[in-house]
């Protein structure tokens, strides 16, 4: 569709009726557009909310905004990601100042609002930018979680959560940068500190 076409198909959602005091930060939507999980954030505060989207019930899309309960009320949160094969599972990630002068932060995979696991990772940080999006993406069709585990130095191990614990691959690259899943899960895509960097590996597919 051309941007013309697409013109009819903007919904107001109605976010502005809920007054959110602290600006959004992220949001994340269920694969079934059902659920909008929002985090909002500044530098004193974060605050979670998810919302029921009720398409074709005139302007007003959000509905029925609740509270979600902090993992850690110690920590700041400032990310969310929807599983995309599971409407009820989820990732918050939150973090501290001690945890953002080392470039980490803490992920917690939430499932049927209640901690299925969290573990520590990796994340950007750099002088100028206060947030850089973190380094964690799902695996399609599977609950493997990927992600940048971080160990002594500047070492960074390729590992993933696959719903009880923490395995780490046998990658041998330690200084990864970020990297990406296809979508079909098929290729990962690599890239390090060193700029010219680059790799592209072919992954077995996941059996469920």
């Amino acid at each position: 569709n051309t941007v013309d076409e697409g013109l009819d198909n903007l919904y107001i959602l109605g976010l502005k009726d809920f007054n959110l005091e602290i600006p959004i930060k992220s949001i994340s939507v269920t694969s079934d557009n059902s659920e909008l999980l929002v985090v909002t954030y500044n530098e004193a505060l974060s605050e979670i909310y998810n919302f029921d989207l009720k398409w074709g019930a005139g302007k007003k899309i959000l509905n029925n905004l609740e509270s979600v309960k902090k993992p850690d009320e110690n920590l700041m949160y400032f990310d969310c990601m929807r599983d995309p094969s599971n409407n009820n599972r989820y990732v918050l990630i939150g973090s501290d100042k001690d945890l953002d002068d080392n470039s980490t932060a803490y992920a917690f995979v939430m499932n049927d609002n209640e901690v299925e696991g969290k573990f520590l990772m990796y994340r950007h940080k750099e002088e100028s930018a206060h947030y850089i999006e973190p380094v964690i993406q799902f695996y399609p069709n599977s609950n493997l979680i990927y992600f940048l585990n971080p160990k002594e130095g500047n070492e960074k191990i390729l590992s993933y959560w696959d719903g009880k614990k923490i395995v780490e691959t046998d990658m041998d690259l330690k200084n990864i940068r970020d990297f990406k899943i296809s979508p079909d899960g098929e290729k990962f895509l690599v890239v390090t500190f060193k700029p010219e960097d680059l790799y592209v590996y072919s992954l077995k597919k996941w059996e469920k």
